[in-house]
């Protein structure tokens, strides 16, 4: 009898899926091969229907007595006493604060800036701090190309590698957020509705009464055109719508 080679033992191969990625996200086979591939019409499609999650928002009570029916309905929850005569949506209440921003750490003080937005933009810039607030504080200088002390948020800047040493450099402490900020004169009132309304019916006032003078010397000049006159009735006429003018105008 012939001696027969012991079989080798098989070496088991490591998964890769069949559909694989040839190259920017293109597939080997595409959607309804790999579909035919996998027999997914021989399946039969199974449908779980979902679990009732529906929670009971009443409850029924025994009552003692024997006219009260021996069972009431009662809500879970009772309703509250007060509520709102109009729907008003409240806002919701948040307990984020904003916070600082962080600094980039390409960014350190005395790194050159390009700015990109803004008046002085494509300017390059020193950056000299970090305020409270989260800008930059940064500086042409401005006697080299025309950029003054200002703020810039830092999403708007391109850090350079070229930097400047400066040790000797004190920044003054009242460059902070309050110094940029615009001031608000309280002498500059806003007009109140009553002050509004005075001012409209005045314009109106005016306009009534020149319209009233104007009608008055079409009807006193008229019959100068129709009938023959002298400088005496001119005179006189002229007097009386002079007057006229003078007590219009006073109230």
């Amino acid at each position: 009898m012939l001696d027969m080679p012991p079989k080798a033992a098989k070496t088991k191969k490591p998964h890769s899926p069949r559909n694989t990625v040839l190259a920017g996200g293109v597939h080997k086979l595409s959607r309804s091969a790999a579909y035919a591939k996998k027999a997914l019409y021989k399946k039969k499609k199974v449908t779980v229907a979902p679990k009732d999650r529906t929670v009971a928002s009443t409850k029924t009570v025994t009552v003692g007595g024997a006219k009260n029916g021996k069972t009431r309905t009662v809500p879970l929850k009772s309703a509250p006493r007060f509520y709102p005569a109009e729907d008003v949506r409240a806002p919701k209440k948040t307990r984020k604060s904003p916070g600082k921003a962080k600094l980039r750490s390409t960014i350190t003080p005395g790194t050159i800036l390009i700015l990109l937005a803004g008046r002085f933009r494509g300017k390059r810039v020193v950056f000299l701090k970090q305020l409270e607030s989260g800008l930059l504080l940064v500086t042409g200088p401005y006697k080299v190309n025309g950029v003054p002390l200002r703020r810039v948020n830092q999403a708007f800047v391109i850090a350079t590698s070229t930097k400047i040493d400066l040790k000797g450099v004190k920044i003054d402490p009242k460059f902070n957020d309050k110094y940029f900020a615009k001031e608000v004169s309280k002498s500059e009132k806003k007009p109140t509705a009553e002050e509004l309304f005075a001012s409209a019916s005045e314009v109106r006032s005016f306009f009534f009464k020149l319209f009233l003078l104007l009608l008055f010397s079409l009807i006193l000049f008229l019959p100068l055109q129709f009938a023959t006159f002298t400088f005496s009735h001119l005179y006189i006429y002229l007097f009386i719508y002079f007057s006229f003018f003078q007590f219009f105008f006073r109230f």
